[in-house]
Parts: C-alpha cells; sequence; structure tokens
C-alpha cells in the first residue's frame, strides 16, 4: 500500500482499482505511485507507474510509454540496452514491454502537449499511418532531445473534453520535473564515480611513488650506514695529541650529520612502508577496443547531452596489449572526457585503435576548439590549463597529468597535436603482448630467476620492432646447432614465418661464450619489403641483443661487483632508453642514417672491427637524450644558458646510461666524443683535431646533416644543398675536412644506394 498526497491508504497497483477515481486523477495517482519506488532513478518503474495510472482512466483505449535509449542513460545510471523500449497497457490485461525500433524516432513536432483526432504524429517508434478516435500524447525532453513519449488513445475526441486536457497537461509537467530531477541526480552520480575514479587512480600512484621513494632511501641508507660506522671506528682511533687537533671535531661533524641523513631516510622508509599491500604495477594482456567499449558505458550519458556523434575504428586486426586495465581505463576516461567537454554540441569524438612497431596506439579525436599553439607542450603538466580551457570549462588540471604518469608507469607514450581542420588528437601508446613460448636456454646459469631475466628478452623484442619498424618479432636461442623459439612480440606462431619472403628478414649469431640465436622480424610498416638498410639494421640489433643477454649470464666474482639484479634493471632501463629516443624521432637512429655511416666508414677506409664498433655507438650515440626533460627538446624557442647545459650533459649521462649495452671501450670513446669539435670548442672534454677519434668524428658529420634536414620544433628543416652547404662552411672548425670531402663524394655520386639513405625531396628545393 502506499499513501496519496492526503495521506491516505491506496493501492499501488491497477488491478483493483475502481474505473473511474476522479479524486485521484493522473496526476495524483502518479504522485502517490511515486512515493512507493525507490529513491535511485528506475524508467522502467516510472513506465510501469505512468501506464498503469493512465490506463485506468475511462475512455482510454490503449497507453503507450516510449523511452529513447540515447537519452535514458541521462536520467537512470542503470540504464542498459540501445533499442527503444515501448511498454503498452491496454484496459484490460497486465502492460506489456516490446523492444520496439533498433533505433530512436525523433517527433517532427516536439511539443510538450498535443492531442487530436485521426492519424498519431510521428514519433517514438509510431509511424504516421496509425490512427485513434482521439488521441493525447506528451513529450518529456532531457538534454534538448525527447527523452519520453506517452501516447494515450482514447473512444473519443478528448478536445471535447477541456477537463482531460488541463489534467494531462498538468502531468505533463509532473513528468518533466521527474526527469529533470533525475537528470540531475544520475549526472551527480556521474561526477562522483569519476572523481571516486580518479581518486582511485592518484591513490595508487602515490602508492607506487611510495614504493619508489622507499627503494631509493633504502639504497642510499646503506652507504650512509657505512659511513657511520667508519666515523665511530675512526675516532676511537685518532688521538688529538698526536698532531691532528682538530680530527675529533672533524670526526664529530661526519657523525653528527650522516646520523642526522640516516634519520630523515628511515623516516622515509617508515612512511613509505605505511602504504600496507603495495605491489610493483602488473599488466596482464588486454583487448584495447574491448577496454574502450567498456569505458564508453560510463561517458555515453556525456556524449547525449550535447547529441556528440561517437565512432570506434580499429585498423586491422589489433594485438593485445599488456597493460592494468584499470589504469588504462582512466586514462580512456580523462582524454575521452577530455573530448567530450571540449567539443561543441553536434560535434564528434572519433576513438581509433591500431597496431604500432612494439605498441598498441589509442588515439582519440575530437572537432573542438583545438590546443593552442604554445600549450601544446605544457598540457601534461601538474595544475597547468591554458587561458582558453580555463575560461570554457571549470577543472583542476590534474586530469592530463595523471594521464601522464599512468603511461609512464606502462613504459608509453602519450603526445597531443593539432589536429587538422580543428580540433585535438591525443595519442597513446601501451606495449603490445608478448608471447612466451618456450623457456629461456640453461636457466641454471642464469644470475637472476627467469621472470626477472625475461624483462630483457621483452626489451629486446621491443627495441627490434621499433628500430625496424616492423609488427612481428621472434627470438630464438640454443645451442649446439639447435635453437627454439623463446618468445614473441605480435604474434605467437614464428615458426610458420618463411624467412625468404620480402616481407621476412632474418639475423642469427653464434659465439662461444654465449650460444646461439636468432631474430625473425616480419611485418614491415609502411613499406611491402625489407631493404638493404634494413637487414643491416637488423644485424646492428642483433649485436645489442648478443650483448644485453650476455648481461644475464654473466657470473659475478667478488664482492665490489654490480649484483645481477641491479645489472639486469640497468639493461632493461638502457633498452627502454632506446625506444625512447627512436619514438622521439632522433635521426641517427634510423636504418637510413646507418646506411649512410657505413658507406662514409668504407669511404674513410676504416677497418671492419672499427666499423662495427662505429655502428653500435650510432645506435647507443644519442641515448643521454631520454633524460632531458621534453620541455627542452620540444620547446619551439631557441634554448636558454641552463637548458644548453642540460642539453650537453647528455653526452656523459648517455655513456653512463649505455654501459650495460657497450661492447668495447672504442665503442665508449666514440659516444662521448661525437659532440667534440676539430677546434677544440666542443664538449664535453674539449678535445681537438685527431684527439677526437677517428669515429666520433664521422659521426659527428652525419648527425649534423640529419638534424639539419630534419628540423626542429623551433625551425624548419634545410633543403638538401643548404645542409651541405652548412656542413662544408664547418670544416676545419666543427668538422674533419677530410671527413666532409668523402661524405660530399658520397652524396654528389648519385648512386641508388645514397639516394635511399637521404630525406625525401630533391637537392636544392626546400622540403
Amino acid at each position: 500500500m502506499a499513501l496519496d498526497s492526503r495521506g491516505m491508504k491506496m493501492p499501488t497497483s491497477g488491478a483493483n482499482m475502481p474505473r473511474e477515481c476522479p479524486i485521484d486523477g493522473p496526476v495524483s495517482g502518479l504522485l502517490s505511485g511515486l512515493r512507493g519506488l525507490e529513491r535511485q532513478p528506475d524508467l522502467m518503474a516510472l513506465a510501469h507507474l505512468v501506464v498503469d495510472v493512465c490506463r485506468r482512466e475511462t475512455s482510454v483505449r490503449a497507453v503507450t510509454m516510449t523511452i529513447n535509449p540515447d537519452i535514458a542513460g541521462l536520467l537512470d545510471p542503470g540504464w542498459t540496452g540501445r533499442r527503444v523500449r515501448r511498454l503498452t497497457g491496454l484496459r484490460d490485461g497486465e502492460p506489456q514491454w516490446d523492444h520496439g525500433a533498433e533505433s530512436w524516432l525523433e517527433p517532427a513536432d516536439s511539443s510538450v502537449f498535443l492531442w487530436g483526432g485521426g492519424a498519431i504524429p510521428e514519433g517514438g517508434t509510431f509511424c504516421a499511418h496509425r490512427e485513434a478516435p482521439g488521441w493525447i500524447r506528451l513529450h518529456t525532453r532531457a538534454a534538448g532531445r525527447t527523452a519520453l513519449v506517452l501516447t494515450l488513445e482514447w473512444e473519443d475526441d478528448p478536445r471535447d473534453h477541456p477537463a482531460r486536457g488541463r489534467e494531462y497537461q498538468h502531468l505533463s509537467r509532473v513528468l518533466q520535473l521527474v526527469c529533470d530531477l533525475w537528470r540531475s541526480m544520475a549526472g551527480l552520480e556521474t561526477e562522483l564515480d569519476r572523481s571516486e575514479s580518479e581518486k582511485r587512480a592518484l591513490s595508487r600512484l602515490n602508492r607506487l611513488q611510495s614504493r619508489l621513494v622507499g627503494m631509493a632511501a633504502h639504497e642510499i641508507k646503506t652507504p650512509l650506514t657505512s659511513i657511520s660506522a667508519y666515523a665511530d671506528a675512526l675516532g676511537g682511533l685518532l688521538d688529538p695529541e698526536a698532531g691532528h687537533p682538530n680530527a675529533p671535531e672533524f670526526v664529530d661533524v661526519i657523525r653528527m650529520e650522516s646520523g642526522r641523513l640516516l634519520r630523515m631516510v628511515n623516516r622515509i622508509l617508515d612512511f613509505s612502508r605505511l602504504d600496507s599491500g603495495l605491489r610493483l604495477l602488473g599488466g596482464e594482456a588486454t583487448d584495447m577496443q574491448g577496454l574502450v567499449d567498456d569505458t564508453l558505458v560510463t561517458l555515453r550519458p556525456l556524449m547525449a547531452v550535447k547529441r556528440i556523434r561517437f565512432s570506434l575504428e580499429s585498423r586491422g586486426a589489433v594485438p593485445r596489449a599488456m597493460v592494468d586495465a584499470d589504469l588504462i581505463r582512466q586514462v580512456l576516461v580523462n582524454l575521452i572526457g577530455n573530448a567530450v567537454k571540449f567539443t561543441p554540441e553536434g560535434g564528434s569524438v572519433t576513438v581509433t585503435v591500431a597496431e604500432a612497431a612494439s605498441t598498441v596506439e589509442v588515439r582519440i579525436a575530437d572537432t573542438g576548439p583545438g590546443i593552442p599553439t604554445q600549450d601544446i607542450h605544457r598540457i601534461f603538466r601538474e595544475f597547468y590549463r591554458s587561458r582558453e580551457s580555463a575560461a570554457r570549462q571549470e577543472g583542476t588540471g590534474l586530469g592530463l597529468t595523471i594521464v601522464r604518469h599512468i603511461i609512464n608507469l606502462h613504459d608509453g607514450t602519450v603526445e597531443a597535436r593539432q589536429r587538422m581542420g580543428g580540433g585535438s588528437v591525443f595519442t597513446f601508446r601501451v606495449p603490445k603482448e608478448i608471447h612466451a613460448l618456450g623457456p629461456l636456454p640453461a636457466a641454471d646459469t642464469l644470475k637472476v630467476d627467469e621472470a626477472e631475466a625475461r624483462h630483457v628478452v621483452a626489451g629486446i623484442l621491443q627495441l627490434v620492432a621499433e628500430m625496424t619498424d616492423s609488427r612481428q618479432v621472434g627470438l630464438w636461442l640454443g645451442d649446439a646447432g639447435k635453437t627454439r623459439p623463446v618468445a614473441a612480440l605480435g604474434g605467437d606462431t614464428p615458426g610458420a614465418w618463411d624467412s625468404a619472403a620480402p616481407d621476412v628478414m632474418e639475423s642469427s649469431w653464434r659465439t662461444d661464450a654465449h650460444g646461439e640465436g636468432r631474430l625473425l622480424v616480419a611485418g614491415p610498416r609502411g613499406r611491402e619489403s625489407y631493404g638493404a638498410e634494413d637487414r643491416e639494421q637488423l644485424e646492428i640489433l642483433s649485436r645489442l641483443a648478443v650483448t644485453a643477454l650476455a648481461n644475464l649470464a654473466r657470473p659475478t666474482t667478488g664482492s665490489g661487483e654490480i649484483s645481477g639484479s641491479a645489472e639486469v634493471r640497468k639493461t632493461v632501463e638502457a633498452l627502454r632508453a632506446l625506444r625512447q629516443i627512436r619514438r622521439g624521432g632522433i635521426p641517427t637512429a634510423a636504418a637510413e642514417a646507418q646506411h649512410l655511416l657505413d658507406q662514409l666508414a668504407h669511404a674513410m677506409g676504416l677497418p671492419e672491427d672499427e666499423i662495427r664498433d662505429l655502428q653500435l655507438a650510432a645506435a647507443l650515440h644519442d641515448a643521454g637524450m631520454a633524460r632531458v626533460e621534453d620541455e627542452i627538446l620540444l620547446g619551439r624557442s631557441e634554448l636558454s644558458y641552463d637548458e644548453r647545459d642540460e642539453v650537453d650533459r647528455h653526452v656523459e649521462q648517455g655513456v653512463d646510461l649505455m654501459r650495460p649495452l657497450i661492447p668495447s671501450e672504442r665503442c665508449a670513446e666514440i659516444i662521448r666524443q661525437h659532440h667534440e669539435r676539430v677546434d677544440g670548442s666542443g664538449y664535453p672534454d674539449g678535445l681537438r683535431g685527431d684527439q677526437i677519434v677517428i669515429g666520433a668524428r664521422l659521426m659527428a658529420v652525419i648527425d649534423a646533416w640529419f638534424s639539419l634536414t630534419r628540423g626542429r620544433p623551433f625551425r624548419p628543416g634545410l633543403s638538401r644543398t643548404e645542409a651541405l652547404q652548412e656542413i662544408q662552411e664547418n670544416a676545419g672548425s666543427q668538422f674533419d675536412e677530410d671527413v666532409v670531402r668523402a661524405f660530399t663524394m658520397i652524396l654528389k655520386s648519385g648512386c641508388a644506394e645514397t639516394a635511399a639513405a637521404l630525406p625525401p625531396g630533391p637537392v636544392g628545393s626546400g622540403s
């Protein structure tokens, strides 16, 4: 039983309700019935209530309530389904649901109240051919569109009964109030859910940050403990009267300051331990297109409010990605939510999921106002908001920061750019799934467990895919002429690849110390087959793979040598940095640069063993740029003194970062010296002339060539003629004159292989 507006008891079911209840008309019946509903919005319960109340009215032949599925989610967070739903109640019997049409038919006349006789107007799922002696139609609106259509068919013309018309106009107002209230409640619940989701994401990021802080503090604590212990021991040995009057005082200072630092470190460790249950970021194979679909369930109501057209596109078969689904869902909510927020009414948002080289790429494009050029490289900062966005929409400036942190935790990348024709495009990339096809050989000789060793294997596969721009990479390992597949990226059946096919290439190796192996690469992106420069690059990458794998099995002898786990971590970091500079567009990491460098080295008469070291150095030399801030690398203005100093330090940082992959000291010298100048004005050591190893002098010219022709964010690239002239003008000061002469001869020789190494466009053009 429920209470009416006067507090009298009345039945909530229409089965035993009298046919005529003038005291309990449709408005009173609706109000009484609403009190019996649960507090949560429920469109289907509302439809039952309205149809049940109206079908008991005198002369009513049929009542139909039709619900627009495009708008339903705005009013009822629990709504599911995309088909139109229609509830029909006749004078006798219980109301029945049917799913109506697949798409909603917006009424031609969306006035709140319509009545007449004969043809019933189009709208909902009714067509204009349906007729009745008399009819009343009520339209309830939300977000500028019709949400509910209530149609009553009468046995007579309702226009002959003005009181009846007034009663249903009141009913229309009540329904509109209910829908307005429910829409506000649903919108508030959506915002609360989003806030809670962001809160959870920030909480997870804070826990991960605490873990990293704890690890760093632990590493600092070890030497501090040793310093304190030795200071104590030293203090007991010193005699002030033996010629060291200040020694005890100095030792006390050492002891006091190291103790203070140790207490600080302990407080940091204690704080990090407060997060119980902390774990490192894990991932599982996830269908990114399915994850986008799941995320859209919470975002479709926001799109419906502004009538935004949405499309989800997939470019071919997309492999699964290795991600934390909850965190990536938060990335999607933030990016798609921003696209919806800034896209004007009637605009469009397109999400594209595609396979890249070692990653799965998700692109969100909108038709909003776009991002001002001066803000494009700042929008991922904490609390940063451009003037335009701050004026248009409310926000905290943390959403994109959260996105960046989550993607970084996945060893992915995220970027923003302006969209051709207006709007913005946000793209993030996360690692593809890597299939473990078999155990690593000689597992008992590994210095770490196999699970940790597979991080190095994954890094190798991802690097090879990125550097060769290929969709699939397989790794075989073994010994004594027998190798077997151990891992594959982008496909789990590498044994079926035909190494003789034009879209497949292979590189193999055999070493006395580390056995045999081979890399098989398939699916070149943007081209039908691999060229000679691609195969040369794969050979270089194979040598890097051998060095990286050797770090897993190298025996540790002596207490001063780095531990196995630490060396593996450094190897993984080095491989990650190489992928980063490849993604950042460092041109000398590309196959065409390696090809041109090989020609120049042979022209200069370098022996083969030096050329091999030079090729490896070219692949590694700019890895230190991975430690330079993005704002400096991507900035559009000239570098300040401090920024230039940070860029200059990338050489020494690169040698340190790449140490696990550097096979020889000669290779390390080339990397360290490639920014020296023959006149002694270079860095980091100010070497001049022949003090600079020949490999570094060659690489300096190749580096400058690709830098000049490809351009920088703050300046366009030069034409080939202009770039060559610039290099020639600096021969004898910045560059070795003999190297410049050999380089000029190669460029002017016109041979086919040189043409393949040059940037696009004819010599002398502005391209």
